[in-house]
């Protein structure tokens, strides 16, 4: 049947040898549709977390200084990279269990209790009156926290090799969206009795727990999650899948020899097929597999020679044939990745709150909650448009390469804006060293200063679109197995759970230290910037080791063929 214009594509990689990239240059099989409906519900359950995780960064720093914790105002910085650093903590020790949890008894169930873990921990965390209070909130939300690597899994079982960059463009696009409303709503709603006298002043919830409406708000989010997902989120973890793992030795190869065992018409058969979910009933009949047409035939016979007895569920693969020399590549790059991401992170609400005087730019909770959230609006169109088509022809480990690449510029420069916020401070404000900058808004100064933070935030963005959605989908390609997903999206979690925790905390040990010495640039207020840009720099040198058959799902594509063969 001729295909309609709008669906052709380049002929899958598959079908010839793979060019330098890992893409060929011929023409590929019709992108699979994907399951909107599932997807979406997995968007919307998904939202809530982010939205939480970044609605603290705009009032952190601002909370922690009225904990009166800190006896110098200049360790402030690292009192609050102690407490975002708590999740993390909490997190890395139970994550893996998590994702392991999930492969046994479902990704919808584990995906509901995290969230009902967010609800509970983010309500504590706004009626905080101690820095101690606060830490056992934020230790509760990352205990009960392993969403992140079970969504992952969820993402990959919906999707295939012809939308997989796609479908896998939806969570980093999530976490960008959640990442423009949360800190909106962290910066213009904490401390609403100061903020907005005329609506809140005189209300004592407000007045006693200044940062507890934004939280209000996260957590009602959350419940509203927790509802949506529990009618509408379906299960995906296929409990009928038994192909056995695929060989370390042959991961790097199996994708360019994919092409004995199958024709054309089949790869496109299975890939159209495989984003039907499975039936979670046990009285179904007969069972219809995502990946492959031919599969309830096969099933038909078994049912026939075996009665009502149920096949065993598979077992995912053991850990050491989970972790291949490939996956060990793979989670180094994405170890430092995260590490300098994670310090870039917690460090710029505490740099653009600092003083002036000190290297920051003086900044209160609306401008910085203003700042993070302006440029998120392009996320839209980076994620739905430009990645997808980007990774189809480049393949993603360009994409991933490329990324890194922007956010080198981006933590080299920005320091430098604290000397334009300086020629845009007023006078008064000058002369009184106030820890809050007074702007002369008219200043061409001021102008400049905001038109050289949007376009360096704006290169920050298009990096880091390409680097987490690349970085997610390799992880998924390189996996030995898809029942393998929970455990290697877990085990991925925890690398990132473990940088997030020493992220923050190596941040304000080195903005901290920075600003207390009089030492010469680039040792200043730059340090910790010129830290993050090395590292990223020591990313790139690492991912250069890993091969361009990344750009494809090699185990899936062994197992539809092993399934169409009725093996």
């Amino acid at each position: 049947m001729k295909l309609p214009s709008w669906l052709k594509r380049r002929q899958d990689s598959t079908q010839r040898p793979l060019t330098s990239n890992g893409v060929d240059d011929v023409e590929l099989p019709p992108e699979t549709p994907l399951p909107w409906d599932q997807i979406i519900t997995l968007l919307i359950v998904r939202i809530t977390e982010p939205i939480n995780f970044t609605m603290i960064l705009p009032f952190m720093y601002f909370m922690v200084k009225d904990f009166n914790v800190a006896e110098d105002p200049k360790d402030i910085a690292w009192y609050a990279g102690v407490l975002a650093a708590s999740f993390s903590v909490c997190q890395t020790m139970t994550v893996m269990s998590w994702g392991s949890l999930s492969d046994r008894i479902g990704r919808r169930p584990v995906i509901l209790m995290g969230m009902a873990g967010n609800f509970i921990s983010f309500l504590l965390f706004g009626l905080s009156k101690s820095f101690w209070m606060a830490m056992v909130a934020r230790c509760i939300n990352g205990l009960l926290n392993g969403n992140v690597g079970v969504a992952k899994s969820i993402m990959g079982e919906l999707t295939d090799n012809t939308n997989r960059s796609r479908g896998f463009a939806m969570l980093p696009l999530c976490w960008n969206l959640g990442a423009i409303i949360g800190p909106t709503i962290g910066g213009f709603l904490s401390q609403p009795a100061k903020q907005y006298p005329g609506i809140f002043g005189g209300i004592w919830l407000f007045e006693t727990f200044p940062y507890l409406l934004p939280c209000m708000i996260g957590s009602s989010l959350s419940l509203f999650g927790i509802i949506y997902g529990y009618f509408n989120l379906k299960e995906t973890l296929n409990s009928g899948d038994n192909v056995p793992a695929l060989p370390a030795a042959d991961q790097e190869q199996d994708t360019r020899t994919s092409t004995k065992n199958s024709s054309p018409s089949q790869a496109v058969s299975t890939r159209s097929s495989s984003t039907t979910l499975p039936s979670t009933s046990s009285t179904a009949s007969p069972h219809v597999s995502p990946d492959t047409e031919e599969t309830p035939l096969l099933e038909s016979t078994t049912n026939s020679s075996s009665g009502a007895l149920e096949q065993e569920p598979p077992k995912p693969p053991k850990k050491v044939d989970i972790f291949t020399p490939l996956v060990v590549k793979v989670l180094l790059t994405n170890l430092t990745f995260s590490l300098a991401f994670s310090i870039s992170e917690e460090v710029y609400p505490i740099w653009a709150a600092s003083d002036i005087s000190v290297g920051g730019l003086g900044f209160n909770e609306r401008m910085i909650g203003f700042s993070l959230a302006m440029v998120g609006f392009t996320v839209i169109y980076l994620q739905l448009f430009v990645y997808p088509n980007l990774e189809r022809r480049k393949g993603c480990i360009w994409c991933y390469r490329r990324g890194l690449t922007l956010l080198i510029p981006y933590h080299v420069a920005i320091p430098f804006l604290s000397y334009i916020a300086g020629l845009a401070q007023t006078h008064a404000s000058r002369s009184l060293g106030a820890s809050m900058a007074s702007f002369n808004t008219d200043s061409p100064a001021y102008f400049a200063m905001w038109g050289v933070l949007i376009v360096l935030l704006l290169l920050r963005m298009v990096g880091t679109v390409l680097c987490f959605t690349s970085i997610n989908i390799i992880l998924t390609n390189v996996a030995p197995s898809t029942s393998a997903l929970g455990k290697l999206n877990g085990a991925q979690q925890l690398i990132a759970s473990t940088m997030r925790m020493a992220g923050p905390i190596l941040a304000g040990i080195l903005w901290s230290t920075s600003i207390k010495h009089t030492w010469p640039f680039p040792f200043n207020s730059h340090l910790v910037w010129n830290f993050s840009a090395v590292l990223f720099f020591i990313t790139i040198l690492n991912s250069t080791r890993i091969p361009n058959t990344v750009n494809r799902f090699a185990a899936k594509d062994r197992e539809d063929r092993l399934r169409r063969n009725g093996q």
